[in-house]
């Protein structure tokens, strides 16, 4: 489906964001190790290894990687995915596009957050979907106002944004089903989100 191809390819780029991100603050900050003259071989010696228990902060390991899975998890289920299916997208995503992935450049993969990123953040990730429809289903109100209701509904559910950014601006099909479709072509005019092209027939 074209819609596995497009979640991947823009967990990829948000991913290469990050990564310049935390290149830009420096290696003590990200505590990762510069690959050296030829990153492949980082790369292999890296992942050719078992992982480890990293030695990041509690923020680190147990507040910022259960968000990075919420959003993983925020992407595959805005674009009409199971709650199973979501979870495995996640640990598709936090695990060989992430840590086996683009990390792997710096450091060896973490046991820790093989774990924590794909099932805390499942969880939050979920909560925080509930959390967008039920703001949906309230005319996209909360305590009456349409702002904070959107505003709830960015910072609980950035993915679903950057996704939807990303798709829009690269020109691609979003969603895998008519319903998700229904739900942002009508009912995201009354939340004062921009409109964004989708297609039932994705996938």
């Amino acid at each position: 489906h074209m819609i596995h191809v497009n979640n991947a390819r823009n967990v990829v780029i948000l991913g290469v964001a990050t990564v310049g991100r935390f290149l830009a603050q420096g290696y003590d900050a990200s505590n990762w190790t510069p690959p050296g003259k030829d990153p492949l071989k980082s790369w292999w010696k890296n992942v050719s290894r078992p992982p480890v228990i990293d030695k990041d902060d509690f923020k680190t390991n147990y507040i910022e990687h259960p968000l990075a899975g919420a959003v993983y998890y925020s992407i595959a289920r805005h674009s009409g995915f199971s709650i199973l299916e979501s979870f495995g997208f996640s640990v598709f995503s936090s695990t060989f596009l992430w840590e086996y992935g683009l990390e792997a450049f710096f450091e060896r993969p973490s046991v820790n957050d093989l774990i924590v990123t794909p099932v805390l953040g499942s969880l939050l990730g979920e909560i925080f979907y509930q959390v967008f429809n039920r703001i949906v289903d309230n005319d996209g109100k909360i305590l009456g106002s349409r702002t904070l209701g959107f505003i709830t509904q960015i910072i609980t559910n950035p993915g679903f944004f950057l996704s939807a950014g990303l798709n829009y601006a690269l020109g691609a099909e979003w969603f895998k089903s008519g319903d998700i479709g229904w739900v942002v072509t009508n009912r995201s005019q009354r939340l004062g989100i921009a409109p964004i092209r989708s297609d039932s027939s994705a996938g």
